[in-house]
């Protein structure tokens, strides 16, 4: 921008010439770390911790044990369930007695607890669990002239009433069904998440890049990029409509250039989507974009008096925007205190 003042326009009033930049378009957005995937173990029955086969923060690969608990009442409940098979009479009988039998049976493999994913193991803790597995059914299913002769012997099903924890997982350590064991941490790739506004989500597309920066790493920059936009959308804290967009996280660089620590899932993070970019676009300052009704302009000087001249602006940067049609490199504009200026005015 070349600046010139002349005429009656007042001291905040600056003309210059329109020019080339690039220009950046960003989004602002909070984000959370996630981990590439995160499974939580808990106690499918009452019972005891006999055994830990695993330190926290050990790496573990799907289907190796954990640990591994003793439960008096899930091997009861097999033997009475293999007691009621031997005593059926009929083929349905037996079926449905079988089908107890296959349910105990998987209770007592269920006291040895393996890991469900590959990852790094994190001894106790709290997360949602699933439903423990429900005898009451299999029991209803059964004859009515045994069934409560089963309700005895297997002492019912039930489902787990939500997750407990404990202070320690240890050897000798009593556990409740639902009591949180373990969680295993797939932290081979990091994720963003973060909650675009529904404002500026039709901007944001698989591929764009970003830079994220985390809480806890002041000064540090991670580069991202888009992986998917989810299409349900969710509530902000704020209230507002916003939907969820996974980003794949790189290592980061502190201030100094020095590769900044690798984040942990839960980190609050704030990432810039380059949504638009354009290279030695036709641009103007931001400030010299004025509303004229429901469209942009810009007072263009012609013949020493401004003129509004509607434009149809592209990326729009902080400091400045990219200008596709209305005005062209070389233009005289005003380039400050466009809101002070009118129609006709001498510059």
């Amino acid at each position: 921008m070349l600046p010139a003042c002349s005429g009656d326009d007042g001291p905040d009033i600056e003309v210059g010439a329109v020019s080339r930049a690039d220009v950046v378009e960003l989004v602002n957005a909070p984000a959370t770390v996630m981990a590439r995937a995160q499974a939580t173990v808990t106690a499918a029955a009452a019972g005891t911790v006999v055994a830990v086969l695993v330190e926290a923060g050990e790496a573990v690969v799907a289907g190796v044990p954990l640990m591994r608990l003793e439960s008096p009442a899930v091997r009861t409940r097999l033997l009475a369930a293999q007691a009621l098979l031997r005593s059926a009479s009929t083929a349905e009988q037996r079926a449905q007695a079988a089908a107890a039998v296959a349910a105990a049976q998987r209770g007592v493999a269920g006291l040895t607890v393996v890991s469900p994913i590959n990852g790094t193991v994190q001894l106790g803790g709290s997360a949602p669990a699933g439903a423990a597995p429900n005898l009451d059914d299999l029991i209803g299913a059964l004859p009515a002239g045994i069934q409560g002769q089963a309700a005895s012997a297997l002492g019912g099903g039930g489902s787990a009433g939500g997750t407990t924890t404990v202070a320690e997982i240890a050897p000798g350590v009593p556990v409740q069904q639902g009591t949180v064991l373990a969680a295993v941490f797939d932290l081979s790739a990091l994720t963003l998440v973060a909650e675009v506004d529904e404002t500026d989500v039709f901007l944001v597309s698989k591929g764009i890049t970003a830079e994220a920066e985390l809480d806890a790493v002041p000064g540090a920059v991670y580069p991202a990029t888009v992986r998917s936009v989810e299409l349900s959308p969710t509530t902000s804290s704020r209230g507002g409509v916003t939907y969820r967009v996974a980003l794949s996280l790189a290592a980061g660089k502190g201030v100094d250039g020095a590769v900044a620590p690798v984040p942990r899932p839960g980190m609050s993070a704030v990432v810039d989507l380059r949504v638009r970019e354009a290279k030695a676009a036709v641009s103007v300052p931001a400030a010299a974009v004025i509303r004229q009704g429901e469209r942009d302009a810009v007072w263009v000087v012609r013949d020493g008096r401004a003129r509004a001249t509607v434009v149809t602006l592209g990326a729009q940067g902080d400091d400045v925007v990219e200008v596709r049609s209305g005005v062209g490199e070389g233009e005289r504009i005003v380039v400050r205190g466009a809101d002070a200026v009118r129609e006709g005015q001498q510059l």
